[in-house]
Protein backbone atom coordinates (compact mmCIF):
# COMPACT_ATOMS: atom_id res chain seq x y z
CA UNK A 1 0.00 0.00 0.00
CA UNK A 2 1.21 3.33 -1.13
CA UNK A 3 1.66 6.08 1.62
CA UNK A 4 -0.35 8.84 0.78
CA UNK A 5 -0.96 10.95 3.95
CA UNK A 6 2.05 13.66 4.34
CA UNK A 7 2.47 15.11 7.85
CA UNK A 8 4.71 17.75 8.21
CA UNK A 9 5.77 21.16 9.98
CA UNK A 10 5.51 24.12 7.48
CA UNK A 11 6.63 27.13 9.38
CA UNK A 12 4.02 29.92 7.78
CA UNK A 13 3.78 33.56 9.35
CA UNK A 14 -0.08 32.43 11.19
CA UNK A 15 -1.05 34.95 14.00
CA UNK A 16 -2.72 32.97 16.53
CA UNK A 17 -5.63 34.90 16.45
CA UNK A 18 -6.23 33.94 12.47
CA UNK A 19 -9.97 32.86 11.07
CA UNK A 20 -9.73 30.20 8.58
CA UNK A 21 -9.26 29.65 5.69
CA UNK A 22 -5.42 29.87 6.89
CA UNK A 23 -2.94 30.08 4.52
CA UNK A 24 -4.53 30.57 1.26
CA UNK A 25 -1.81 32.37 -0.54
CA UNK A 26 0.93 29.77 0.49
CA UNK A 27 -1.72 26.96 -0.42
CA UNK A 28 -2.34 28.12 -3.62
CA UNK A 29 1.74 28.11 -4.55
CA UNK A 30 1.82 24.93 -3.10
CA UNK A 31 -0.51 24.23 -5.45
CA UNK A 32 1.30 25.82 -8.27
CA UNK A 33 5.18 24.17 -7.53
CA UNK A 34 2.71 20.56 -7.87
CA UNK A 35 1.16 21.33 -10.91
CA UNK A 36 4.64 22.88 -12.33
CA UNK A 37 6.58 19.32 -11.39
CA UNK A 38 3.55 17.77 -14.12
CA UNK A 39 0.90 17.37 -11.85
CA UNK A 40 -3.12 18.11 -13.04
CA UNK A 41 -4.37 19.50 -9.94
CA UNK A 42 -7.94 21.22 -9.54
CA UNK A 43 -7.86 24.95 -7.76
CA UNK A 44 -8.02 23.99 -4.07
CA UNK A 45 -11.35 24.86 -2.44
CA UNK A 46 -11.61 26.03 1.31
CA UNK A 47 -13.94 23.10 3.05
CA UNK A 48 -14.38 24.40 6.46
CA UNK A 49 -10.93 23.48 7.87
CA UNK A 50 -8.61 22.31 5.07
CA UNK A 51 -8.20 22.97 1.30
CA UNK A 52 -9.40 20.62 -0.79
CA UNK A 53 -7.58 19.51 -4.49
CA UNK A 54 -8.34 16.83 -6.86
CA UNK A 55 -5.47 15.27 -8.99
CA UNK A 56 -5.93 13.69 -12.10
CA UNK A 57 -3.85 10.97 -13.18
CA UNK A 58 -4.05 8.40 -16.13
CA UNK A 59 -5.95 5.36 -14.91
CA UNK A 60 -6.87 7.28 -11.08
CA UNK A 61 -7.98 10.03 -9.25
CA UNK A 62 -6.63 11.33 -5.44
CA UNK A 63 -9.29 13.64 -3.59
CA UNK A 64 -7.06 15.26 -1.73
CA UNK A 65 -7.51 17.42 1.52
CA UNK A 66 -4.71 19.88 2.66
CA UNK A 67 -5.12 21.36 6.63
CA UNK A 68 -3.81 22.85 9.51
CA UNK A 69 -3.66 20.29 12.84
CA UNK A 70 -1.41 22.29 15.01
CA UNK A 71 0.17 25.87 14.58
CA UNK A 72 2.75 24.59 12.05
CA UNK A 73 1.71 21.10 11.65
CA UNK A 74 -0.38 20.34 8.83
CA UNK A 75 -1.27 17.37 6.94
CA UNK A 76 -1.55 16.95 3.45
CA UNK A 77 -3.87 13.73 2.55
CA UNK A 78 -4.84 12.01 -0.21
CA UNK A 79 -7.16 8.98 -1.26
CA UNK A 80 -6.98 7.32 -4.68
CA UNK A 81 -10.12 6.33 -6.57
CA UNK A 82 -10.07 3.98 -9.36
CA UNK A 83 -11.63 4.60 -12.59
CA UNK A 84 -12.67 1.41 -14.61
CA UNK A 85 -9.83 1.48 -16.55
CA UNK A 86 -7.43 0.67 -13.69
CA UNK A 87 -8.92 -2.48 -13.50
CA UNK A 88 -7.61 -3.60 -16.63
CA UNK A 89 -4.24 -2.06 -15.47
CA UNK A 90 -3.70 -3.41 -11.76
CA UNK A 91 -0.19 -2.30 -11.92
CA UNK A 92 -0.18 0.97 -12.67
CA UNK A 93 -2.29 1.87 -10.33
CA UNK A 94 0.27 1.75 -7.91
CA UNK A 95 2.88 3.41 -10.04
CA UNK A 96 0.85 6.20 -10.50
CA UNK A 97 -0.05 6.88 -6.81
CA UNK A 98 4.35 6.62 -6.23
CA UNK A 99 4.73 9.08 -8.91
CA UNK A 100 2.33 11.72 -7.26
CA UNK A 101 4.14 11.04 -3.66
CA UNK A 102 7.57 11.01 -5.41
CA UNK A 103 6.23 14.47 -6.94
CA UNK A 104 4.99 15.43 -3.85
CA UNK A 105 8.07 14.61 -1.58
CA UNK A 106 10.13 16.47 -3.38
CA UNK A 107 7.77 19.97 -3.80
CA UNK A 108 7.40 19.72 0.13
CA UNK A 109 11.54 18.99 0.63
CA UNK A 110 13.10 21.97 -1.55
CA UNK A 111 10.40 23.98 0.62
CA UNK A 112 12.71 25.15 3.25
CA UNK A 113 9.67 25.84 5.31
CA UNK A 114 9.10 22.48 5.51
CA UNK A 115 10.62 20.29 8.42
CA UNK A 116 9.60 16.55 9.33
CA UNK A 117 8.39 15.75 6.70
CA UNK A 118 6.68 11.71 7.28
CA UNK A 119 4.58 9.66 4.97
CA UNK A 120 1.73 7.11 6.28
CA UNK A 121 -1.27 4.94 4.91
CA UNK A 122 -4.56 6.48 5.64
CA UNK A 123 -4.95 3.21 8.29
CA UNK A 124 -1.42 4.43 9.85
CA UNK A 125 -2.60 7.94 10.07
CA UNK A 126 -5.66 6.61 12.22
CA UNK A 127 -3.93 4.99 14.56
CA UNK A 128 -2.52 6.86 17.62
CA UNK A 129 1.14 8.62 16.96
CA UNK A 130 3.51 10.21 20.37
CA UNK A 131 4.52 13.29 17.85
CA UNK A 132 0.68 14.42 17.01
CA UNK A 133 -1.67 16.31 19.41
CA UNK A 134 -4.34 14.19 19.76
CA UNK A 135 -7.21 16.50 20.98
CA UNK A 136 -7.80 17.87 17.64
CA UNK A 137 -11.35 17.73 16.74
CA UNK A 138 -11.66 20.65 14.31
CA UNK A 139 -9.72 18.88 11.68
CA UNK A 140 -11.70 16.38 9.25
CA UNK A 141 -9.45 13.36 9.73
CA UNK A 142 -9.06 11.08 12.63
CA UNK A 143 -6.09 11.93 14.87
CA UNK A 144 -7.05 10.01 17.60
Amino acid sequence: MVRTYANFMWDLDIPEDEEPPYAAVEVEEFRERLRVAGLDLSPPEYAQYCWDFTCQLPHIWLACSLGRIDHCEWLFACDPSRRLASWLHWGRWDDEQEHFVSVVDSVLRTDTRVTNLRWYTRQEWRTPKPHVKQDKGNFPFDVR
